[in-house]
């Protein structure tokens, strides 16, 4: 038979403190972004997001835009088409359309963060 915990009021505050439940970590849905107008912006997705991608969403609301070697550089990786493009797909799937493709310059691709359609 386990063995019970004593009741609350024969506890010392340091058990108390050590068995609370720790606090719920973030949903991979909620998403802190600073946009480029210095405004800060929870926002709660209807998908999950993997670290890169958060990471490419935070990047370009911040910006505003960014092309794929500052992109790679910030997620130091090499494989920056790809993510950003499984990002566009998922919002675009949601309806969200807050990524566009902008000109392509000697960075490569640029991505435009559209802030208006938060």
């Amino acid at each position: 038979m386990p063995l019970r915990a004593p009741p609350a009021w024969l506890r010392s505050e340091e058990t108390i403190a050590s068995t609370e439940i720790p606090p719920q970590t973030p949903s991979l849905r909620t998403v802190q972004l600073t946009l480029a107008s210095g405004q800060a912006r929870t926002v709660e997705l209807p998908f999950d997001l993997d670290a890169r991608e958060r990471l490419v969403l935070q990047t370009l609301a911040q910006y505003g835009q960014a092309d794929e070697a500052q992109l790679r550089e910030r997620l130091s990786t090499r494989r920056v088409s790809g993510i950003v493009a499984r990002l566009m797909e998922k919002l675009a799937h949601a309806g969200l359309e807050w990524i566009e493709p902008g000109p392509v310059g000697s960075g490569g691709q640029t991505y435009v963060f559209r802030e208006e359609q938060l």
